[in-house]
């Protein structure tokens, strides 16, 4: 029974993968709540089943674990620059995790056609749509290469915000222990027909402001009003 709930949460994968995840899920979450006060809210949004997009902005080198440590419910797939997979270290170790390598500096059509796979499976994939950390900690533009995944992915996209990433551990910088908190708040799964129903530019857009209504929910959380339940979900305001 244990086995086969924790096979769902990564279709493929073999038993010592999904173990070794679940170890470094667990361990980065006590490592980035004590040196960087993680917090997240909306985790149970992520649908328990079925191939999932994940968009989320871009601050810090946190942001992939801080996300992904937010919805346990499932393992996820992750995009990591080509170079990284070159270490000797750093390489198996990113691979274990599931991640996609993707080239720097313009589109990567073998790395679209990666994650396109990984969703057909029945995967969790998390995407940055800016390309690269933001510089400022602000919502940069969402790059239009993240049109045909959209497109061409045909299941549900689960928005995301991310706030004081930046703070902690800023681009160009090094981490900052103990400086505050960084937040992750989930938002709600939008169906790929809702999505596109206006077109790919149009789902773009929609999904950089739904983007950056969740990082002013998760600023909030940060800067002012207390955390009452880390899973908590946040529903759209009607």
């Amino acid at each position: 029974m244990v086995i086969s709930r924790l096979r769902r949460k990564h279709p493929g994968s073999s038993l010592a993968s999904l173990i070794f995840y679940e170890f470094c899920r667990v361990f980065a979450t006590v490592l980035m709540s004590v040196l960087f006060g993680y917090r997240r809210r909306g985790g149970n949004n992520l649908p328990r089943d079925g191939a999932v997009l994940v968009v989320a902005n871009h601050q810090s080198y946190l942001d992939p674990p801080m996300v992904g440590c937010a919805m346990p419910r499932r393992q996820f797939d992750f995009l990591a620059r080509a170079g990284l997979f070159e270490s000797k270290w750093l390489g198996p170790l990113i691979t274990a995790l599931h991640s996609v390598p993707v080239k720097e500096g313009g589109s990567d059509p073998a790395s679209i056609k990666e994650i396109l796979r990984r969703l057909e499976k029945g995967r969790v994939v998390l995407i940055f749509p800016e390309g690269t950390r933001s510089r400022n900690g602000e919502i940069g533009e969402f790059k239009r290469g993240v049109a045909l995944i959209l497109r061409k992915s045909v299941c549900p996209v689960l928005p995301v915000g991310i706030s004081g990433a930046h703070e902690v551990w800023p681009r160009g910088g090094k981490p900052r222990v103990f400086h505050g908190k960084a937040v992750v708040q989930v938002g709600e799964p939008i169906a790929h027909n809702e999505l596109m129903k206006d077109g790919p530019d149009a789902a773009l857009a929609r999904l950089r402001e739904e983007v950056s209504r969740l990082v002013d929910i998760a600023d909030g959380l940060r800067t002012s009003r207390p955390i009452d339940s880390l899973d908590g979900a946040i529903r759209r305001p009607s």
